[in-house]
């Protein structure tokens, strides 16, 4: 048999017996050409199992169940691992084995794998269902998980005062809010140890779903707050000039 490269962080062991049974079923289902949602739950079920059984072994199991994979030419990315093994966890009950049941063939796994994060059961299952019913593609299964599960004050809690409109007082919040920005922006990317510095350091176990979500959601946010911040700029410093302008 030839020898995997090992990953980073794997420990070097052979599976006992008990542990070849689950690898060898592991195995045959990952290498199926096209994996039902059944399957991927069998493999998250697989996985929980390994990772049960290595508890010594701290974050370090996946890369040995990576590695042992490997092994039999069968190549899974710690992501690929984690997920399986969240959506075994999600959708291992009696509802959801029926719900998996009843949208295969009309609900993509990789559809599955953007609703993963979503904390409210309801919630998964309206988007799923949604999908199923309008045929959403992967991005718009993704819009409409961001869709559902925006931030709404709890009931009874305070929501966000409206800004006003009058120049003197929108300026006012204008500057406060660009205050907290900087702030923001030294604690992510300033000197030192900044956020994006031991974000980097993360280990695979302190990474969760809740993380990798809101990472992926603030991404387009910044990218449409760095197109409007620059509009808005441009636009204030024409108003600026304008006001400066001597009047005839």
């Amino acid at each position: 048999m030839q020898n995997a490269t090992v990953p980073n962080g794997a420990v070097n062991q052979q599976p006992n017996p008990s542990q070849k049974e689950i690898y060898d079923q592991l195995i045959a289902l990952l290498g199926k050409p096209r994996r039902t949602l059944e399957d991927s739950l069998s493999c998250g079920e697989l996985l929980s199992s390994l990772k049960q059984a290595n508890p010594k072994y701290g974050g370090k199991w996946m890369p040995s169940v990576r590695a042992e994979l490997e092994r039999h030419d069968i190549t899974m990315s710690r992501d690929e691992g984690y997920r399986l093994i969240k959506f075994f966890k999600l959708f291992s009950d009696e509802k959801g084995r029926e719900l998996i049941a009843e949208l295969g063939g009309r609900v993509r796994w990789e559809s599955f794998v953007k609703i993963l994060p979503v904390k409210d059961s309801t919630k998964r299952e309206a988007i799923l269902r949604q999908a199923a019913r309008e045929r959403l593609s992967i991005r718009q299964v993704q819009a409409l998980t961001a869709e559902k599960t925006e931030y709404r004050p709890a009931r009874g809690g305070r929501r966000p005062r409206r800004l006003s409109g009058h120049p003197n007082r929108a300026l006012r919040d204008l500057r406060a809010l660009a205050s907290k920005w900087t702030l923001v922006r030294e604690a992510w990317v300033g000197e030192g140890d900044n956020a994006l510095q031991q974000a980097a350091r993360l280990k695979p176990e302190e990474i969760t779903d809740d993380f990798r979500a809101n990472l992926q959601a603030m991404i387009p946010v910044l990218v449409e707050m760095t197109r409007s911040t620059g509009q808005l700029a441009s636009e204030l410093k024409a108003l600026s000039q304008t006001l400066e302008a001597p009047k005839a």
